[in-house]
Parts: C-alpha cells; sequence; structure tokens
C-alpha cells in the first residue's frame, strides 16, 4: 500500500496563499492536459531501468529535475530496501524556521486591525492550482521521495504503474504545501489579534478586534463576552483555535470519510496528470501482493474471519493480563476509522474523477476516447474485488453508535458523489464518441 509520513490537519487553501473566507478541505489541482509530467516521468523511468538502479543512477536519472521544472517542488529522490513501499519526507517547519521568519510582536492594535483586514501577504509561499506549482519561499523547502528499491528492478510494474506512483508522492507534497500555507495563516491571525487585545498601549475597543477576527476568519464565538474579559493570552488563543476547528468540522459530519481525503488528493494529482489508469493498475498490483481481503471469495473470507474470532476469545479466556490487555487495545482501535479509503472505494474514486472529467464539452475525439477506455477498464477492476464487513468491523457496528451514524453519513456522502459523475456521462461520452454526439 502507498504510505505517507505527512501528519496534518485539511484545510482550504488559495494561490498566492489569501486567507480563505470559507469552506472546507484542500483544493484539487486543475486537470493538466497539456501537461507532460506524467509522460516525461515514464520516458526517464524507462531508461533509468536499461541499467543498473542505485542511489547514484537513480539521481542522475533525472526524475527527480522533472519534478520540479514542472512543479517547482525542491526533491530529491531516495531508494528504499522496504519492498512496495513510497513515501514523502518533509521538514517539520515551525514559527522559528528561517522560511517562515517570526510572528510580529510589536506593533499596536491598530497594525493589528489593518493587518486583519488585509489578510494577504502574511507569507512569501503559495501554490497554484491552476498550473499544479508551489511558488515563492516553498521552492526552497527540500522534500524527498523515498521508492522501494524493488519497484524499480520488477518486472511485475511497467514504467507507467511507477509514474502514477511517484505522482502520488508528489501529490502529497503539493497538498503539504496547500496544508502549511493555511496553518501559518491561521496562526499569524491568531497571534495578531491577541496581541492587539493585550497590548498595553491599547487605543481600539476589543469588542473591534475580536469582530474583525471573525470577519476576516468566518468564525463565531459563541461566548464572546467571556472572550473579550479573559485575562490570559493562552486563553484567548485557545478559544481562537477552538473557533478555527470547529469551523472545519466536517458539513456531512461523516468525519470517517473526510479523514481519507489527504490520500484522494494525492491520488487526484496523479489522475489530473494523465496517470490515473496506471495508478489503479498499481494500486491493483499492490493490494494482491498484500494479500487484501477484497480478492479472496467468500468461503476463504468467512473462514478466515471466523479463525480470526475464536483465536481471539480464546485467547482472552485462557490468557493472562497482557494477553488481556492485547486484547483491549486491539478492540479500543475502530478499523472503520482509516487514512485510506477501503481498497474498492479508493479505486472508484479514482474512477468518479476520470469521469467528472468527461463533462467538459471542450474534450477532443481522442481525450475523450481514452478516458472513457479508462473508466471501463477500471470497471472492469474492480469487479474482482469485493468488500465484505469483518468481524472487526461488525463488533464496533453493532456497539458504537457513532460509528453507525458516521457510516450512514458517509454512505450518503459517497451516494450524492456517485449522482454528480454517474455513469450517464459516460454514455454520453460513447455515443459522442461514436458521431451520434
Amino acid at each position: 500500500m502507498l504510505c505517507n509520513c505527512i501528519n496534518t490537519n485539511l484545510a482550504r487553501s488559495y494561490p498566492k496563499m489569501k486567507l480563505r473566507t470559507g469552506g472546507l478541505g484542500l483544493e484539487a489541482i486543475k486537470v493538466q492536459r497539456k501537461d507532460v509530467l506524467f509522460l516525461g516521468l515514464v520516458g526517464k523511468i524507462n531508461e533509468l531501468r536499461k541499467g543498473s538502479v542505485n542511489a547514484s543512477t537513480l539521481t542522475k536519472s533525472g526524475i527527480a529535475d522533472l519534478i520540479e521544472k514542472a512543479t517547482q517542488l525542491n526533491v530529491n529522490l531516495k531508494l528504499t530496501p522496504i519492498n512496495w513501499c513510497a513515501f514523502v519526507g518533509v521538514p517539520q517547519l515551525d514559527k522559528n524556521h528561517p522560511l517562515l521568519g517570526k510572528f510580529k510582536n510589536d506593533f499596536s492594535d491598530e497594525d493589528a486591525l489593518k493587518l486583519l483586514s488585509k489578510g494577504s501577504d502574511i507569507i512569501k509561499g503559495w501554490v497554484d492550482l491552476e498550473e499544479g506549482k508551489v511558488h515563492g519561499d516553498f521552492r526552497k523547502v527540500e522534500c524527498t521521495i523515498t521508492i522501494a528499491e524493488n519497484m524499480f528492478v520488477t518486472d511485475k510494474m511497467s514504467d507507467e504503474e511507477l509514474a502514477a506512483v511517484i505522482m502520488h508522492e508528489v501529490g502529497h507534497l503539493f497538498s503539504y504545501f496547500e496544508m502549511l500555507g493555511t496553518t501559518v495563516t491561521t496562526n499569524y491571525a491568531i497571534n495578531t489579534a491577541v496581541t492587539a487585545l493585550f497590548s498595553p498601549d491599547r487605543k481600539v475597543d476589543k469588542v473591534e478586534i475580536v469582530d474583525a477576527y471573525s470577519k476576516l476568519r468566518d468564525v463565531t464565538f459563541e461566548e464572546k463576552q467571556k472572550l473579550l474579559t479573559m485575562n490570559s493570552k493562552e486563553g484567548v488563543a485557545t478559544v481562537m483555535l477552538q473557533a478555527e476547528i470547529q469551523k472545519s468540522v466536517s458539513e456531512s459530519g461523516a468525519s470517517m470519510y473526510d479523514a481519507t481525503g489527504f490520500e484522494f488528493l494525492s491520488d487526484q494529482f496523479a489522475t489530473r496528470h494523465g496517470g490515473g489508469m496506471a495508478l489503479v493498475t498499481a494500486l491493483d498490483k499492490l493490494q494482491r501482493y498484500n494479500r487484501d481481503p477484497v480478492y479472496r471469495n467468500a468461503a476463504v473470507f468467512y473462514s478466515v474471519e471466523m479463525l480470526k474470532a475464536v483465536g481471539f476469545f480464546t485467547a482472552i479466556t485462557f490468557g493472562g493480563p497482557a494477553t488481556w490487555l492485547m486484547g483491549i487495545l486491539i478492540m479500543s482501535n475502530n478499523p472503520h476509522e482509516s487514512t485510506y479509503d477501503l481498497p474498492r472505494d479508493r479505486i472508484e474514486r479514482i474512477k468518479r474523477d476520470l469521469v467528472e472529467q468527461l463533462k467538459d464539452r471542450k474534450l477532443d475525439d481522442d481525450t475523450r476516447q481514452a478516458l472513457t477506455d479508462d473508466v471501463e477498464a477500471i470497471e472492469a477492476i474492480m469487479s474482482t474485488m469485493t468488500q465484505r464487513t469483518g468481524i472487526a468491523q461488525l463488533v464496533w457496528e453493532v456497539l458504537s453508535p457513532t460509528t453507525r451514524k458516521q457510516l450512514r453519513q458517509k454512505d450518503a456522502q459517497q451516494q450524492i458523489e456517485k449522482l454528480l459523475t454517474n455513469d450517464m456521462f459516460v454514455t454520453a461520452a460513447k455515443f459522442k464518441n461514436l458521431g451520434a454526439g
């Protein structure tokens, strides 16, 4: 399974990093119709594989240079002996990092109001969703993409599939910088407001400062008067941060589904550069190598689940305190909560993104045909996968009302997505391909 080492909160970010005034979630890049990054990666990988693959040849391959030219990300590529693995590494930036500089603490409250009202030029880095590029100081941040060595040398993964895997990891980096800009912006806004509220030379009423923050950040303070009378900077900052968090709560309430959004954005980054089909076949292979349960027939699946249940309860019944503790830890981990979608759901989301692209009335015939062919091929792969409920999942569904509610909301969200990208668009595209449109 593709993995990444970024731990982040989801937030929206816009080109030039202007403060957002509403909305949820990171945005996807636009479809890169004329982009050559994916095809360029395929060519570079093909050349690299003709010789010996090691750290030196990977550095000289030009893959990192191609990524930097297309996205302006400062990327280094590394190999790992761990099979079938790919992940990214980024520096853990904080407010003392040279990139971010130090927050200004000596401004007056009038200056603070101006900064809060302006809401821009807070950091010198931004992302461009139209072209899929980073700009400004974001270009200076060194990042790494680590790929399993066996994925380069095996003949079981095509050049296109490996290129799609790398594109997925590039997508993680791009999303990281979206998140970074918004996080810094939020911290700056809170720091600006708190400093102004507690300034010994404050000339502006606290109400004006709080109202300016509320308007800028599109947040509501339920106990505004309590906020105005607080004597602790940390307390005020905490209340403001809580308001930001409350605003970012999913409109659908399906936080389990939202948690998979960061991975999907990375899949989408590869898809919108033309690597969607290759990414699906790569995921299919990786999941098969990992013996994912979606490929088991019903008899094997339920037999394995029954053995798990018998083994678990036998261990709990006859085991000692250590075994009981392990059992408690296992059962306290909700299997429905995951960074990744279930395998079939993940591939279906990629398919839906391709269907979404078929809505473009300006598509040329060749692109439309390629998209419909890819959708059909993906559906064929999905037909070999069956998602069933395991014993651990079933226990959580039965015993946890919150889990049941989340699953209902998740299902509703998925149904909405399916309605927005239904098969009628594929059928219409096929008719147009036949000259009936």
